[in-house]
């Protein structure tokens, strides 16, 4: 971890860089990407199943193990180099670190409290020094499976001009050696099953521990990328595999349960979305999954936590001129909460993806229609209190990219959110540049 710490941080400096704004913003926050890969591969060589209790607790350890010793590695290369520029201004330099691990104690297996006052007092050298990648091409050179995935399939056939031939998982394959199996004739049934063994005559706990990603419920995807998250500043690849016979529900739902833990965002493919595949494993043929593995994913509560937040409320009288123009006053907040998020990585030093909003026509606090954008972390990290710092001119940002966006009813470029858990609605562009118009307005009477 150290090597590779030091390796990444020496590229921010050897780097060519396209344009110098590029150069500047890279080096000010000095953001590397230690990741991890063969995870599977290992899950298999421990005799664990990938979405069992243990299979999850596993991964948490092994990325928590990972980011604890690349942002100690950091401090070491700040105490030798200095930090990275914007030390001072980031919540690093008041023992804050930036993922939900370091506010559950109960989740600890590192000692995260010394090392966030050690980087307090002499400062880390990159602001981000954690992502999990897809790793496709390079964990094909490493002969191990890629990211945090579960293996899409145990047996590969592969035709060529002189016959054909089998790639197999490598765990898979010393398994059946150890149990003394026709290995031959295991890999061709196994190939005939699209790479799965389920539902094939072969020992439990071959079926139990060696599953692959159409094995593995939708929602225990989600778990497993909600287990890494966990320790990681940046983000997490992580595919969200689907069998052709979910249906759109089940899709909402993936996207709202990612949301309600507090994932930064997901991929979903749903299976047969491209014109032809090959392999087809028990689950993507039939109408459930039979993978014999059973946990406690769908037991999980909802993310929890006390957070920052900067709120604003609409006046009576816009809330009648919405009324007027028969408008949608809930779709008009929701939107301009929508709209306030996408832009603030303008103006705060975040992504959209560290930051959440609440927006109601009725809040039983302020007695008005209200507008909060809080902070995605325990405690807060500054990002809403330096937004509220900056509100009239992120007022005025935000109403110029709704006013100026050519839509009709909203977009992705304007009031529409990728990780909105309410399915993006209700919205109303018309309503929320009426709401952002007032709420400018005021703040320019008061200056």
């Amino acid at each position: 971890m150290e090597i590779a710490t030091r390796f990444l941080d020496n590229v921010i400096d050897v780097n060519k860089y396209p344009v110098s704004e590029i150069e500047r913003v890279t080096k000010q926050t000095r953001r590397i990407g230690l990741g991890l890969m063969g995870l599977a591969d290992t899950l298999y060589a421990l005799n664990i199943p990938y979405n069992s209790e243990e299979g999850f607790s596993f991964m948490s350890k092994v990325t928590e193990f990972v980011s604890y010793h690349s942002l100690r590695a950091s401090v070491e290369l700040a105490k030798a180099r200095g930090a990275f520029p914007l030390f001072e201004k980031s919540d690093y330099a008041k023992a804050k670190l930036p993922f939900e691990g370091f506010y559950h104690r109960e989740w600890w297996h590192e000692d995260w409290e010394a090392l966030s006052k050690e980087i307090a007092q002499n400062g880390v050298r990159n602001s981000h020094t954690m992502t999990v990648a897809p790793t496709g091409s390079i964990s094909m050179i490493a002969e191990v499976s890629s990211g945090l995935e579960p293996q899409f399939a145990l047996v590969f056939e592969k035709h060529v001009t002189v016959g054909k031939f089998y790639y197999v998982d490598p765990e898979f394959e010393r398994r059946i050696e150890e149990l003394g199996l026709d290995k031959q004739a295991v890999i061709e049934e196994v190939a005939k099953n699209g790479g799965s063994v389920q539902g094939l005559n072969l020992p439990e706990d071959l079926r139990r521990v060696f599953v692959v990603a159409y094995d593995i419920p939708w929602w225990d995807h989600v778990r497993a990328q909600y287990e890494v998250q966990k320790w990681v500043s940046a983000a997490v690849s992580k595919t969200i595999n689907m069998p052709s016979w979910v249906t759109p529900d089940d899709v909402l739902s993936a996207y709202v349960f990612a949301h309600r833990l507090g994932l930064k965002g997901i991929t979903v493919y749903r299976d047969s979305s491209k014109g032809e595949q090959v392999l087809k494993t028990p689950a993507q043929r039939g109408e459930g999954y039979i993978a014999p593995v059973s946990n406690k994913t769908l037991e999980l509560p909802p993310l929890s936590f006390n957070s920052v937040a900067l709120w604003y409320t609409i006046d009576e009288l816009t809330v009648k001129k919405i009324e007027e123009e028969s408008l949608d006053l809930a779709g008009g907040l929701h939107a301009a909460e929508h709209a306030m998020i996408g832009v603030m990585p303008f103006h705060v030093l975040c992504d959209r993806w560290d930051i959440g909003g609440v927006s109601t026509p009725l809040h039983p606090y302020t007695g008005e229609p209200t507008i909060f954008i809080y902070d995605g972390y325990e405690g807060g990290i500054g990002i809403s209190e330096k937004a509220a710092e900056l509100f009239p001119e992120l007022v005025r940002t935000t109403l110029q990219v709704v006013s100026e966006c050519g839509c009709e009813r909203g977009c992705p470029a304007c009031i529409y959110s990728p990780k909105c858990g309410n399915d993006n609605r209700p919205l109303d562009k018309r309503a929320a540049k009426l709401i952002l118009e007032s709420v400018l307005r005021k703040l320019t009477s008061e200056v």
